[in-house]
């Protein structure tokens, strides 16, 4: 083999060598950035998903809490357990209850 030959391709693998060194490592810390900036993205958005929760279901506890405080609601509730689902008294007592909710 002649020597222009060998030396064309001794600087191609000097130049190839370190390229590929360099292209994987870039790669693999590229990919750590990616996955780390990843869990954290998540992480913010569980934590404010959570808060959005908590803030649910504080809301509903006040409700529950106005609703059981209510005497219209505490009384229809009461006269409701005395009667049947069908009797008449029981769709009054229902249908004012739900007015009463309604407003």
């Amino acid at each position: 083999m002649k020597l222009t030959v060998k030396l064309i391709i001794t600087c191609v693998l000097a130049a190839l060598i370190p390229t590929t060194a360099l292209s994987c490592l870039n790669y693999f810390s590229a990919k750590k950035v990616l996955k780390n900036q990843t869990l954290e993205y998540v992480a913010l958005i569980s934590e404010a998903k959570e808060g959005q929760l908590y803030g649910f279901i504080e809301t509903v506890k006040n409700r529950a809490i106005d609703f059981s405080a209510d005497g219209v609601i505490r009384r229809s509730m009461r006269e409701m357990k005395a009667l049947d689902a069908g009797d008449p008294p029981y769709t009054q007592l229902q249908k004012s209850l739900t007015d009463h909710l309604r407003h």
